[in-house]
């Protein structure tokens, strides 16, 4: 199944916000394994959806695992699709926060 195909049935079901943080947490995991073996770290860019974003406990989330897994923030961007940055309503006041 291609992520065309995936992602939107994951964002219907509610299932994109369980699964954005397990990559989100799995990023920051692999990260701290090549700090650990002494490797130079390098950003893992991540997807994050419309409705991950909209999440009120988005950024909480993201600090706790960031914190949990002493992630360098730079090392973790993430991207927003922009044809999804456009259709939100809120995309400044949460960016800021």
């Amino acid at each position: 199944m291609s992520p065309k195909e995936f992602i939107p049935i994951a964002e219907e079901t509610g299932l994109i916000i369980p699964i954005g943080e397990w990559v989100l947490r799995e990023a920051c995991k692999h990260s701290k394994k090549f700090r650990d073996h002494n490797l130079m770290p390098f950003p893992i860019s991540v997807n994050i959806s419309t409705k991950q974003l909209m999440n009120p406990n988005f950024i909480s989330r993201l600090k706790q695992m960031i914190s949990e897994e002493q992630m360098n923030p730079p090392c973790l961007p993430w991207k927003l699709p922009n044809q999804h940055y456009y259709s939100m309503r809120r995309p400044r006041k949460i960016l800021k926060s």
